[in-house]
């Protein structure tokens, strides 16, 4: 029974109060030690019932309920407030955001994806109890973020393989690190962390003008077993016009104020985000493998590059390095005209499993030639380049 998340539930309205205790009655990892409505007791009520988790039902219009969530907010700073609102307003969601909110779910919700966002938001306050002093001193060395972009033209070559195993290799020793997956048409940066997000890139869109560290740090999703943050890409590949080159600049500088390493994983395809992106890069992997077509677009894309005074960011990676082929390294390097920085193992068998499993193989295969592969990639390239 101590294992239970207590929940503390604020609605005034009695309905509405029913509705989602029915709610709470089919989890049997929650219990409920109080309830009562959001108005000038209901601090003390926080600290007299000692909830994990504070639900708080909302109606627009009532200017008073930011102010409460504030005073909760500041007085039990351990407790994870989820406002729970039938209202799209995105106003709101930033207002109670500030105030204090760790997620806002619009009603109606389903059992599902109440437990998922209460299970996140408590790993979300434990976890920022814990990180807290590695983002302060971020906060003071912002300066030093290394921004790592993986990219190439053309699909299948193993960029998010690449992507994602960086930046969990980067986390495991120790460095605060943030993957954003911007293959908007179909990421699946997140599958590989076995993470299901609430929250995802395009999410931000609607704030990128007005970011503050409390405001994103509540979209990121937290990978537990290796310390990494993600900002996954959306959910459906309609939402990617709602980012812009404006608004992704903002969000990516945003996140350098934040981490040691900033790893961005690539859409297929080069496309306008992918420019900047590398704008704000401090190192383009332009990702290759053994195969002709490859090959002729990542020069072509190296030309592009060119005209946009971005060349000079970028190295290549040689991906599945030992595979069979006709080309070599020496043509690889001959015809793209820029050094071939590295070259990774391959091992399709393993590199599947690890994506099927949801755990990188530099986690769960630390012993494999390829992770160990990773392992040194990212500590003389990476590391020891700061």
């Amino acid at each position: 029974m101590d294992d239970l998340i207590r929940i503390l539930l604020l609605d005034g309205s009695v309905e509405s109060r029913e509705s989602i205790k029915s709610l709470l009655n089919v989890l049997p990892r929650f219990k409920l030690v109080g309830e009562g409505s959001l108005d000038n007791n209901a601090p003390l009520r926080v600290l007299s019932d000692t909830p994990d988790i504070v639900l708080v039902s909302i109606e627009p219009g009532d200017t008073e309920n930011s102010i409460i969530l504030e005073h909760i907010s500041a007085q039990s700073p351990d407790v994870g407030i989820i406002v729970l609102s039938e209202h799209k307003d995105w106003y709101l969601v930033r207002q109670y955001m500030r105030a204090g909110a760790k997620d806002y779910l619009y009603m109606p919700v389903t059992p599902v994806v109440l437990e998922r966002t209460i299970d996140e938001v408590v790993r979300l306050v434990e976890e920022k109890q814990v990180i807290s002093p590695t983002l302060q001193r971020q906060r003071e060395t912002s300066a030093h973020c290394k921004t790592v972009v993986f990219f190439s033209g053309k699909g299948g070559v193993g960029r998010t393989t690449l992507s994602v195993n960086t930046a969990t290799a980067l986390a495991l020793a120790g460095n605060s690190t943030v993957l954003v997956d911007l293959a908007l048409h179909a990421g699946v940066d997140h599958i590989w962390l076995n993470i299901t997000p609430t929250w995802t890139l395009v999410d931000l869109v609607q704030q990128a003008q007005q970011l503050d560290r409390e405001l994103f740090q509540s979209y990121l999703s937290y990978h537990q077993e290796s310390g990494l943050w993600l900002l996954p890409a959306p959910h459906s590949p309609e939402e990617m016009e709602l980012l812009t080159e404006s608004d992704l600049r903002l969000i990516l500088k945003a996140l350098q104020n934040e981490f040691d390493f900033v790893v961005v994983d690539t859409a297929a395809l080069p496309d306008a985000l992918l420019f900047a992106a590398l704008e704000l890069a401090t190192q383009g992997y332009l990702v290759n493998t053994k195969n002709i077509a490859n090959l002729q677009n990542n020069q072509s894309l190296l030309a592009d590059l060119q005209e946009h005074g971005l060349f000079n960011k970028v190295a290549a990676v040689l991906n599945n390095a030992d595979s069979r082929g006709g080309i070599t390294t020496q043509d690889i390097a001959q015809t793209l005209q820029i050094p071939l920085l590295w070259k990774f193992p391959s091992n399709y068998t393993l590199v599947e499993t690890s994506a099927n499993s949801g755990i990188p193989f530099v986690l769960g295969r630390k012993r494999s030639r390829l992770a160990k592969n990773m392992d040194t990639f990212v500590r003389r390239v990476l590391i020891a380049a700061e």
